[in-house]
């Protein structure tokens, strides 16, 4: 079904709207309303609607600042229908250059109108998925897979300087305003080993990776990262909530989670979840933990919760971000004595 989001501040609207037509006679799925512009930008990313309509003015971003946003970070699509109650040259010419395919004044709506602006909108949606469908793939995916890198680098201690980890995180719209931090890895498993070809187990681990981080994203602000097949991570955006709380509550979401993959895929998820950090720049330290932890992850005991949080001492982690600057250099200057030292460490910490 094509999936629709519906935006406008004002209720009586997004009500109206939704009793306007008999939305499965155009195969349409209404996956949610939004009150405002900056909620309907989250649900965009969170629901990937083919289409939204959207008011022009609404509190915290405009119809038309969200529309081109959003052509911005995923292409061509959703589409745009754009509602308004006044008419004004310079804003239709924008709304034109921002991939909308209609616009309709409030108070000239009727459901021919919108019925008409519909039809549009599905037929130039088949034209852009029939005319090159793994070109919008791309589009949609790249920003997630550069949050993906975003997040490995920030797991390994890998950005060389604070400018770069701050260029790139506003780069990528990645939330970090909140007080405290959590990462975890996880692990998909099953079927058993030889029941399911590469490809089909593929696609089988990549949608239960997809649908966890559906699942948590209705709870937590989360950033799911693929690691391989089976294996991903998550970082959680924690509140200021008791901590003990705030554990009894994750825990519940991630066998909220897991339970909804096996109902769908037979599939277990299994998560261990390290320490709580107060920033993120120290969420390789938690993601370290996590992995220490992981090896005791089993059937019995598929959760696994780090007990400590902010100001609890850390085991040390391996500084990569330091010796990749002391080898650099060693060779840059040809010193051997230099690369044997670094070696050294190296073989030392292990």
């Amino acid at each position: 079904m094509i999936k629709l989001l519906i935006a406008d501040d004002e209720p009586l609207v997004c009500v109206g709207l939704q009793s306007m037509l008999k939305w499965d006679e155009y195969d349409i799925e209404i996956v949610g309303t939004a009150r405002n512009g900056q909620q309907a930008a989250e649900m965009v990313e969170k629901l990937s609607p083919d289409i939204v309509i959207t008011d022009i003015k609404m509190p915290l971003k405009s119809g038309l600042e969200l529309a081109e946003e959003c052509a911005e970070k995923y292409g061509a699509i959703p589409l745009f229908i754009i509602l308004t109650s006044f008419e004004e040259f310079e804003l239709v010419r924008r709304a034109l250059g921002a991939q909308v395919v209609d616009y309709l004044v409030k108070l000239e709506l009727t459901p021919q109108s919108l019925s008409a602006a519909l039809n549009r909108a599905i037929a130039a949606l088949s034209r852009l998925k029939n005319a090159n469908t793994p070109a919008l793939q791309v589009q949609r995916g790249n920003l997630q897979v550069q949050r993906e890198k975003f997040f490995l680098r920030l797991y390994n201690n890998l950005f060389e300087n604070e400018e770069q980890y701050l260029a790139q995180k506003e780069d990528l719209d990645i939330d970090f305003s909140f007080p405290a931090f959590q990462a975890a890895t996880g692990v998909i498993e099953g079927p058993e080993n030889g029941a399911m070809s590469g490809e089909k187990l593929l696609s089988l681990c990549a949608s239960a990776v997809q649908m966890v981080r559906e699942t948590l994203s209705k709870t937590y602000t989360c950033y799911v990262t693929t690691l391989d097949m089976r294996h991903f991570s998550i970082t959680f955006c924690l509140n200021g909530e008791d901590p003990q709380i705030r554990r009894q509550h994750l825990d519940e979401a991630l066998r909220r989670a897991a339970a909804i993959v096996y109902n769908y895929f037979s599939v277990q998820v299994r998560v261990a979840v390290g320490h709580v950090v107060d920033n993120p720049r120290r969420l390789g330290e938690s993601y370290l933990t996590a992995r220490r932890m992981f090896r005791d992850i089993s059937a019995a005991c598929p959760f696994l919760f780090f007990d400590s949080f902010p100001g609890e001492e850390v085991a040390s982690e391996f500084a990569f971000s330091e010796i990749r600057s002391a080898i650099r250099r060693a060779f840059e200057e040809m010193d051997t004595a230099a690369l044997y030292d670094v070696l050294t460490r190296i073989i030392d910490f292990f």
